[in-house]
């Protein structure tokens, strides 16, 4: 799916009459919040539509820039692109328990300097498919808040 498709076909989903918030980051929870991670903090059936993209095209060694590998005859990495569009599926019986479904469809692309070591991309590989689909448990009963809680999920290898 393109990228461009995907974010259209979000903001037309959350114009639908819900609210929504997002939520933007690679392989994290930036946010603690239940409902930024799209889990429902009411009761009810809910979805979300989400898309993370993250690039990566700098070789890191800690919090420093690491050099190519440098020895003649092996690629070295030009980049990492990753675009996952997660589709999920909220249902609450109360505010204490909830039950979610997430179904991810992951886009990434690949590109090495091949052999060659010209500073071209000749080594490129694409995958896309759909993700693993993980069904998560929680409970948020522990205070009258409902701000203290618990998951419990299963991550279902549908993915390719």
């Amino acid at each position: 799916m393109n990228p461009c498709k995907a974010l259209l076909i979000s903001a037309l989903v959350s114009l639908t009459g819900t609210n929504a918030e997002a939520c933007s980051c690679t392989a994290c929870a930036c946010n603690p919040d239940w409902e930024s991670q799209g889990l429902a903090s009411g009761s009810g059936l809910r979805y979300d539509l989400r898309l993370d993209t993250s690039t990566q095209d700098q070789m890191r060694s800690g919090t420093g820039v690491a050099s190519p590998w440098p020895a003649a005859g092996h690629e070295a990495e030009l980049y990492t692109r990753n675009r996952v569009v997660t589709a999920s599926l909220d249902y609450s019986q109360s505010s204490a328990w909830g039950l979610n479904l997430q179904l991810p469809y992951i886009r990434r692309t690949h590109a090495t300097d091949g052999v060659n070591g010209v500073g071209i991309d000749d080594g490129t590989s694409r995958g896309e498919g759909l993700g693993d689909v993980r069904l998560v448990a929680r409970y948020q009963g522990f205070s009258e808040a409902h701000d203290t809680g618990l998951q419990i999920g299963l991550k279902l290898p549908t993915g390719g």
